[in-house]
């Protein structure tokens, strides 16, 4: 399973762990960015949230074409 750190916004615990439950591919944007929307849990307070998280470095291109890339089951 795949994990995500960031702040949560149902219990405001901040640099927490998510575990990445699901991963929903949006959009491509110049050409080359990946726009995701994220299905997580946080790990403080148990509670599920949406992260829409994008590809800041094209660099990273051949591991966000990977399926999985995300959310590794």
């Amino acid at each position: 399973m795949s994990i995500l750190v960031a702040n949560c916004p149902r219990c405001d615990a901040e640099h927490i762990t998510f575990d990445v439950q699901q991963a929903l591919f949006i959009d491509i944007r110049h050409q080359w960015q990946r726009w995701y929307e994220l299905f997580a849990v946080c790990r403080n307070c148990h509670r599920s949230t949406t992260f829409i998280v994008s590809q800041k470095d094209y660099n990273l291109d051949k591991f966000f074409n990977e399926p999985q890339a995300l959310v590794d089951f």
